[in-house]
Parts: structure tokens; C-alpha cells; sequence
């Protein structure tokens, strides 16, 4: 009940306090929570202990244990997952003042709020600036990473990794890839973007028997690669589903 009430605070934005209220008096709610209509709910404080106890036993693993439920429970229902799996990354500003938390580090007194929080590169953007030049901005967030593999065919998430917003997306891959062969899921093709288009994730797939659909850069198939040939039949490989393609495509091109 306690970590239902934790997901119903979290899907709608509500504190500790919010979230109790939320629970006594909302019939929806009640019902979702397992209480009677006159049964009170656990109280903000009985919840705070409650995620504080999540954390220190091992921050995530609850919400990877509760997955890895829902894809059993979801393969014990027969929804059928295909052979494609898509892995790609989310990023998540930490809910800090990104100011005041330098401050706080410059002074020395007072711990970040945020720890763990790291910068890291949200994408680019390209405008003219007053002259009407073309000008190419970084741009950072200070926060955390969701990187997650996705079955194509039946929509679900089946494995998730979170880390500092710091970390490469494409390092990421090996870890994913193990926990959905562990959850038996009959994958045969990855597929990803360009950040994840490094020698060791094509060997690596190529060693299990499974095939890389990711994106490549366009610097692999340029005259100077020696391996040119190998990348091009990669690229051009009929394997790759044509709507993962096209998937792939569009999303490098929007960033």
C-alpha cells in the first residue's frame, strides 16, 4: 500500500502530506489503495520513513524489482514480445536550484541538496544571433539519466538503468542487454541512436548472436575507414525492420 501511495505522489506531483489527504478522501484513490471507504491511510510521516527505508536498502532496486514483476507478469498474461528491442536515454533536472546549489558548494558549509546530481548535455540548438549569424548552443541540465530498453513490438519497457545525467548513454548498453536476456525476452535485433554506435556494442551484440541496428555515424563510412566495407554492410543490412529504421531517423533528426 505504501509504495502505491509513493506512485500515486509521484504520477501526480504530490508531498508526503498531499498525497495522505489525496488517499482519505478521494474514492478512486481508496479503491486503488486496497481501503475502505471509512479505512484511513498511513500517514504522511509512516510514508516518509517508508521511502527513506527504499532508499537506503538500495535507492533503485525497488522500482527494478516492481518491473521486472510487471514484465513477468505481462509474458504470464501473453502479451507477445517481438525480437526488437530500442534502447535510448531521458534526462531528469534534479529538483534543486541549480544556483544555490553552487553556492553551497563554493561556501563549504552545507551539503548539496543533491549529491549525485551531475551536468550533463541535453542537446543543441541553432538560431541566428543579432547579426543574423547561424550560432550552435549547447545546451546542459543538472540531473540524472533514465536510460531504458523498450520492446518495439509490444511497447514495454523492460529494462531501466538511472544514472548521473554525466554518464555516456552508450556504456549503458552491456547492462541492459544482460537483464533483458535474463528475463528471457526473444530478442534478436537492438536497435538505438548514434550514441550508442561504439565498437565494443556492435561486438558485443555480434558475440551474442544478435544483431546492431544502431545508428552509425557518418564518419564510418567514409573513404579513410579501413573497416569502411564492414560498416556499410552493417548500415545496409536487410535485417534492420524499416519502421525501426525510419524510427531511428527521425529521432536523430528532431535532435
Amino acid at each position: 500500500m505504501l509504495l502505491k501511495m509513493l506512485l500515486v505522489a509521484y504520477l501526480y506531483n504530490l508531498s508526503e502530506r498531499q498525497v495522505e489527504e489525496v488517499s482519505n478522501y478521494h474514492l478512486p484513490v481508496k479503491w486503488f489503495l486496497g481501503l475502505a471507504v471509512n479505512e484511513p491511510a498511513p500517514d504522511h510521516s509512516t510514508l516518509t520513513q517508508f521511502r527513506n527505508r527504499l532508499l537506503q536498502r538500495g535507492k533503485l532496486q525497488a522500482a527494478e524489482d516492481l518491473l521486472a514483476q510487471v514484465v513477468a507478469l505481462a509474458q504470464e498474461a501473453g502479451i507477445h514480445f517481438g525480437s526488437v528491442q530500442v534502447m535510448d536515454s531521458v534526462h531528469t533536472q534534479a529538483d534543486v536550484n541549480p544556483e544555490k546549489e553552487k553556492k553551497r558548494g563554493d561556501a563549504g558549509d552545507n551539503p548539496p541538496r543533491d549529491g549525485e546530481a551531475r551536468w550533463g548535455v541535453k542537446g543543441s540548438r541553432t538560431f541566428r544571433d543579432a547579426q543574423g549569424r547561424k550560432v550552435k548552443q549547447t545546451e546542459y541540465f543538472l540531473g540524472y539519466k533514465a536510460h531504458s530498453s523498450l520492446n518495439a513490438e509490444s511497447g514495454l519497457i523492460t529494462s531501466l538503468i538511472v544514472t548521473p545525467g554525466n554518464v555516456h548513454d552508450g556504456h549503458q548498453l552491456p547492462e541492459l542487454l544482460e537483464r533483458d536476456l535474463a528475463q528471457a525476452i526473444p530478442l534478436l535485433i537492438v536497435a538505438a541512436d548514434r550514441a550508442y554506435d561504439d565498437g565494443h556494442n556492435h561486438f558485443l551484440l555480434q558475440s551474442k548472436g544478435l544483431h546492431s541496428a544502431i545508428r552509425l555515424y557518418d564518419y564510418r563510412a567514409q573513404k579513410k575507414d579501413p573497416h569502411k566495407q564492414i560498416w556499410l554492410q552493417l548500415k545496409d543490412n536487410p535485417r534492420i525492420p524499416s519502421r525501426v529504421a525510419r524510427t531511428l531517423q527521425d529521432r536523430a533528426q528532431v535532435r
